[in-house]
């Protein structure tokens, strides 16, 4: 059983991140959540987690083996950073960083924990876009200078 700690309760986490932990009983308790926003302290009451306004109190949890981080693109670095120093492996919602200097010090982080970072990003595997990334790769269209896609 994975230990898991939710960095931000919004949106993806209620409706993409929960459904499926959900899906796959047995394999993963929700310990804690961290976010500020005063309605996720009844998000963590009904999902049966303890609730952090600050991430840093959950990062504390030695219990905890991984998080995920479902927060604005903005805070990506520090908190992964942090996650990683604190000993958890990492799943962040896509993107990882807004800068590479930021991804860089993300990926420093990781390799000098030695815990696991993943980047959420699931819509590279939906067949639809798989093809058209085949597509792209190929040379068939030419050069692309743009793209936008809805499923």
């Amino acid at each position: 059983m994975i230990e898991l700690g939710l960095i931000g309760a919004g949106g993806i986490t209620v409706h993409l991140h929960i459904p499926e932990i959900r899906h796959h009983p047995g394999l993963f308790h929700i310990r804690a959540v961290a976010d500020p926003l005063p309605e996720t302290r009844e998000r963590a009451a009904a999902w049966g987690a303890a609730y952090y306004e600050d991430y840093r109190e959950l990062l504390a949890e030695p219990a905890i083996d991984a998080v995920l981080v479902a927060t604005p693109h903005d805070t990506h670095q520090e908190i992964c950073v942090a996650a990683l120093e604190a000993g958890k492996h990492v799943l962040v919602e896509k993107p990882l960083a807004r800068t590479l200097d930021e991804a860089d010090a993300i990926i420093a982080a990781a390799e000098q924990s030695g815990r696991i970072l993943l980047v959420g990003h699931n819509e590279r595997y939906i067949p639809a876009y798989a093809h058209i990334a085949e597509l792209v790769h190929s040379g068939v269209l030419g050069p692309l200078f743009g793209a936008r896609a809805d499923h």
